[in-house]
């Protein structure tokens, strides 16, 4: 019984919402968090400027654009590969300038270490895939998506 209802499972969840849920979910991070920093432009920045960053207004402003642009991209698949592309590059800049200070001292930032590197996971396996929701791209071959047509 358990077996069926895991195969059901796979068979609705990992096939045809899984590329749709992982880009609404994935973008919902980059989006939220790029919008409050437009909205909280000279605290973000101020914020950067005293983790020791030159430039921190020009920086707080990639920022921006790197999340809020890229989660939107992905959001609504427009060039999503380049906007995976964008928030894996952001991300990992943002890990390695901000978290592996203290890294085995402070348990905080061993914590936001790992997720930064579950959510640079996450956007590597979602370029894998065309993300369009018809079968987990089980419906993909190649570069051309039998449901949706040619990938990016």
């Amino acid at each position: 019984m358990l077996e069926t209802v895991m195969n059901k499972c796979h068979s609705w969840c990992g096939h045809r919402y899984s590329g749709i849920a992982a880009r609404v979910f994935l973008s919902a991070l980059f989006i939220i968090v790029g919008f409050n920093k437009l909205m909280n432009f000279s605290a973000t920045a101020q914020f950067v400027g005293s983790a020791g960053i030159p430039m921190p207004e020009v920086m707080t402003v990639l920022a921006i654009v790197f999340e809020l642009g890229g989660g939107l991209m992905l959001l609504f698949g427009f060039r999503k590969r380049l906007a995976i592309a964008m928030l894996v590059v952001f991300t990992a800049v943002a890990t390695a300038l901000f978290h592996l200070r203290g890294l085995a001292t402070d348990q905080t930032q061993m914590v936001m270490f790992l997720k930064n590197l579950a959510i640079i996971g996450g956007l590597l396996a979602l370029y894998k895939g065309c993300g369009c929701g018809h079968g987990g791209c089980s419906s993909c071959s190649g570069k051309t998506c039998e449901n949706c047509g040619p990938k990016e």
